[in-house]
């Protein structure tokens, strides 16, 4: 039998034997959604390609829709955080 070559891109679990990860969910591309696509119906992709045009997406190709994990001095509201102040539990 004819046998292809098939090339796989193996991924590791970023999560496994982490405690804390830092992860940025980037979209990456002009449109960051297309009908029928994963289910996407016509009236959510063209709310997106709405709001593509209002984000990083449309001039710059890649926009930043998430940050998990993030430290407290980007989440905090506290003013001294970055400096050693505030309060403990904000840390």
């Amino acid at each position: 039998p004819d046998s292809a070559k098939v090339e796989l891109l193996v991924l590791r679990n970023l999560f496994d034997g982490c405690t804390k990860l830092r992860m940025l969910d980037i979209k990456i591309g002009e449109k960051t959604a297309s009908p029928g696509w994963k289910g996407k119906s016509s009236m959510r992709a063209y709310w997106r390609l709405v709001a593509d045009n209002f984000t990083n997406s449309a001039c710059e190709g890649f926009r930043l829709a998430g940050f998990n994990g993030a430290p407290g001095s980007l989440t905090s509201k506290d003013p001294l955080l970055d400096f050693g102040g505030g309060t403990e539990a904000n840390k």
